[in-house]
């Protein structure tokens, strides 16, 4: 039950979080996990003003969650994630039969997500913050 509990913490939207983009992604590779056409949701914290970034597998077994600094994402950062960030803290999730694999890792942003544009233009307004753009 706890494990559960910590998977549904970790894949959903908080109460006091927003989704502020979700979109479908081509297959992913993140180490040594597989996300097949996983779904990218990110969502933003108001009380903290942090964002987290959840890949969710399509089939619901693997998920990676990256916890975002509002730098990641400033219009304004040339760095953004893609060069600055050397490794994100991220929850590796692995669903099974016997259970729930959670693990924590520091590791690099996804390449693929890196560059691509949603149609929107990536503009993203949340209370309190400069527009923000988000490279896919």
């Amino acid at each position: 039950m706890q494990q559960q509990l910590q998977l549904q913490y970790l894949t959903s939207p908080r109460s006091r979080e927003r989704v502020l983009v979700s979109k479908c992604c081509n297959d992913l590779i993140i180490e040594d996990v597989y996300l097949i056409e996983p779904t990218a949701t990110i969502i933003f914290d108001p009380e903290t003003s942090l964002y987290r970034l959840i890949l969710l597998d399509s089939s619901h077994s693997y998920s990676v969650t990256f916890e975002l600094s509002p730098e990641c994402l400033e219009s304004d950062n040339e760095n953004r994630i893609s060069g600055r960030a050397a490794k994100l803290q991220a929850y590796f999730t692995e669903r099974k039969r016997e259970g729930v694999n959670i693990t924590v890792r520091w590791t690099d942003f996804p390449l693929a997500l890196r560059g691509r544009q949603p149609t929107n233009g990536g503009r993203l307004d949340t209370p309190g913050q400069r527009r923000a753009l988000v490279e896919w």
